[in-house]
């Protein structure tokens, strides 16, 4: 089945590109807000506001939506919760230069489970272009630790990149078929339900709270889950599943130029030359137009 995308459309590479950018500034912003709102807590707030415009936005798609699509939705947003409570738990017992590098396994995971899950077509192209992706991942959030050394922190946060390949599989797969502010308020739905169990169980809200935090988690709300999943949704539909994994990692580096502008963190030379390898990797799976969404 073709994607009905057209040759030269740059729309859906631009769209998600731009989802990146925004995700990028969750690093920051996401930095400032933790450090006065514990996570769950956090994404409860984040979540509980998204689920809410979301529901007026996509209303009328709502009414519409059958159980299957409800369903499918909800199991696509559990994928992405699990990403998250994983990694969650991984940074309690590895470094952050470990963690970096390997959620970034996720790059290499997609085009694998969309091979084993749809059969899409498994590329030396795309293969190349995951392992460069890693490889770029690996220096934007290098130091001087060993990446192969493994610990139960890296273990937790390979199955963090499992499931966020799951995510990202399962909004390509079923985007096309299930309207964008539908798939976003399940997904939206799922991650709040789960947080909204996990935050009395396990953290405790603090009593004073800054307005200034608020405002920031008011800002991720509404920018990097309403607006980019919506775009996230309406874009990878007509992307290649490994490609649209290697755009979504050039958050990473978005990330570090934004933490380098706003909160004077180091950008090194390494870093530099991760955020090449991953533009080469974007250049790579452009070469022979494998950027359309492959036929199923």
């Amino acid at each position: 089945m073709s994607d009905g995308s057209k040759p030269g459309n740059y729309g859906p590479l631009l769209g998600l590109n731009a989802v990146s950018i925004i995700w990028g500034a969750t690093f920051p912003l996401g930095k400032f807000v933790v450090a006065t709102l514990p996570p769950f807590i956090y994404l409860s707030y984040r979540y509980v506001i998204a689920v809410v415009i979301l529901f007026f936005i996509s209303r009328s798609a709502l009414r519409r939506a059958t159980r299957q699509q409800a369903l499918t939705a909800f199991l696509v947003g559990l994928a992405l919760f699990c990403s998250m409570i994983f990694q969650s738990v991984a940074v309690q017992y590895t470094s952050a230069a470990k963690t970096s590098f390997a959620f970034g396994a996720y790059v290499v995971f997609v085009p694998m489970l969309s091979f084993l899950l749809f059969r899409t077509r498994l590329t030396a192209r795309i293969m190349a272009a995951s392992l460069m992706g890693v490889a770029g991942l690996a220096l934007i959030g290098g130091g001087e630790a060993s990446f192969f050394e493994w610990d139960f922190g890296v273990f937790l946060t390979i199955v963090a990149a499992f499931f966020a390949a799951l995510q990202i599989i399962g909004v390509g797969r079923f985007a096309a078929s299930i309207d964008a502010g539908m798939l976003s308020f399940y997904q939206s739905a799922a991650v709040t339900i789960c947080c909204l169990i996990a935050a009395p169980l396990t953290e405790t809200h603090p009593e004073q709270v800054p307005m200034s935090v608020y405002m920031a988690v008011l800002f991720l709300s509404v920018m990097a889950t309403v607006a980019a999943n919506i775009i996230q949704c309406r874009t990878q539909k007509h992307l290649n599943h490994s490609v649209a994994a290697i755009i979504i990692s050039m958050s990473s580096l978005y990330g570090a130029l934004l933490s380098w502008l706003f909160l004077d963190e180091p950008l090194t030379g390494r870093m530099l030359i991760g955020g090449g390898l991953l533009f080469a990797a974007l250049l790579v799976t452009q070469l022979g137009g494998s950027s359309a969404k492959a036929s199923a």
